[in-house]
């Protein structure tokens, strides 16, 4: 039989045995060994913190006030400081329930409204479809009871670049939300593909901008909305345009690069795609790729350059990119590799 639970308590039995107590993340574990009116101070502390960040937004269940306070930490210093307040509420309130003093102080009132708010913050900025699986067991309790999640589901749809365009999210009343939604959507389209052509990088920088401005207070909720929205349509038309051409996605990059970033240093466009096929051939060719590795090892850099050499140097005369491209060979390289991921 196994050993009995030890009990562990502090002086207010914060918790009953080391068995719960291991459940919780570090943080939590070390307000266990705290006494429960300490913790309690703290979390009324943190709970009037993270509640000023909203201050004057009505704290009721409508679609009015969520969209409002989510508009209102879509953007920083306010955006990081609710993610690190409502954190640390979280922990303190899992450590310090059940406790009268929560419903009798209006503790869990404001907890609550707060965990609402914490929901449709990560569907907007976060694209999660269910992010209170992973809030902590008495938060998730309290919102399994007291939020209905499908109208925050209806209120805050989450959107995925590239998928159909939800119309949900077209409707939605509130552009500064929209803005929100659209910019992460494409910042997380972006983000793994920025080295796979140069493009992706321009257009993430653009998107950037887009946002600082925005936050900056420089352009208004709706003009961020179409910004966003032409940068949207410009990357998901890099991969239909190589489709167009008949390129993969390797050989668009190189061809891309060579178009428009070295335009003067090549003959024309159809020798940049003679060449980009070229290359990315060899690659295939003479690259073993079917090892784990691979794409660090000096065998790889190493080869790719004698490719590089080979296709621009010796066969279309083209060495002086190499030599007086800064960079050049180095891009070239990272396209190959991070479209054949």
């Amino acid at each position: 039989m196994p050993p009995p639970s030890r009990e562990w308590t502090t002086s207010e039995g914060v918790f009953e045995n080391i068995d719960d107590a291991l459940d919780y993340d570090s943080e939590t574990k070390a307000y266990a060994a705290r006494d429960k009116d300490e913790l309690y101070d703290d979390l009324t502390d943190q709970l009037e913190t993270v509640m000023d960040i909203f201050d004057g937004i009505p704290k009721d269940d409508t679609q009015e006030a969520a969209y409002e306070a989510v508009e209102r930490i879509s953007t920083h210093p306010e955006r990081r400081n609710f993610k690190q307040g409502f954190r640390r509420l979280q922990n303190l309130y899992e450590a310090v329930a059940p406790d009268k003093r929560l419903i009798n102080e209006g503790i869990e009132r404001d907890y609550k409204w707060l965990s609402r708010i914490h929901v449709a913050f990560k569907r907007t900025t976060g694209g999660e479809d269910d992010p209170e699986d992973d809030m902590r067991e008495k938060t998730r309790e309290i919102i399994n009871e007291n939020v209905e999640i499908t109208e925050i589901k209806d209120d805050f749809p989450t959107y995925e670049l590239g998928g159909e365009y939800l119309e949900d999210v077209e409707g939605l009343d509130n552009p500064g939300v929209k803005a929100s939604q659209i910019a992460h959507a494409t910042r997380e389209h972006l983000h793994p593909r920025e080295n796979q052509n140069p493009r992706y990088k321009r257009l993430s920088e653009r998107v950037t901008g887009i946002v600082e401005r925005w936050q900056g207070d420089e352009i208004s909720d709706p003009d961020a909305v179409e910004a966003l929205k032409s940068v949207e349509k410009e990357v998901l038309g890099v991969e239909k345009e190589a489709e167009e051409q008949g390129m993969d996605k390797a050989e668009f990059a190189i061809y891309t690069h060579l178009t428009e970033e070295t335009p003067d240093a090549i003959d024309s466009d159809d020798q940049a795609e003679e060449v980009a096929q070229e290359i990315v051939s060899q690659f295939r060719e003479r690259v073993d790729r079917g090892y784990y590795g691979w794409k660090t090892n000096q065998q790889t850099t190493s080869e790719i350059t004698r490719i590089l050499l080979d296709v621009l140097a010796k066969e279309h005369d083209l060495g002086h990119l190499i030599l007086d491209e800064e960079g050049f060979e180095d891009t070239i390289r990272t396209y190959l590799i991070q479209n054949h991921g």
